[in-house]
């Protein structure tokens, strides 16, 4: 069990006047997050299926964890529903991978690679 660092605070507080907060820092309390930079996209697949660094997998992420990391995990589900759609086709995950960065440029940055699979999601464009 991880231990949890508390403290309790007063502060001023629009209806009552004070209110007494309590504030607990550790791993306890906090949802499981995304890795902020991820190098390639093998490692971004692996994140969604694995895990990156001992941290629980984001295909295994509850509703409210997923809501933490909207943004990115918004950003990545794109990539991940392709890759799990080659699969499907009888691709393996890296030669899938392999496939995106055809497509897509094996020189762009993997923000450049979601954006443009996000775009083409949106227009209905299936390069893949």
């Amino acid at each position: 069990m991880h231990q949890k660092d508390c403290y309790s605070a007063s502060r001023p507080s629009s209806e009552s006047g004070w209110r007494r907060t309590v504030r607990c820092s550790g791993r306890a309390n906090s949802a499981p997050k995304l890795q902020k930079y991820v190098k390639n996209l093998y490692l971004l697949w692996k994140e969604y299926e694995f895990g990156l660094d001992g941290k629980k997998p984001a295909r295994e992420f509850t509703t409210y964890e997923r809501g933490q990391n909207k943004c990115s995990y918004s950003k990545r589900k794109v990539f991940w529903d392709i890759v799990e759609k080659l699969i499907q086709r009888g691709y393996t995950s890296d030669t899938a991978i392999d496939h995106i960065y055809l497509v897509y440029g094996m020189k762009k940055s993997n923000t450049q690679i979601l954006d443009a699979m996000r775009k083409d999601k949106m227009q209905k464009n299936d390069r893949l």
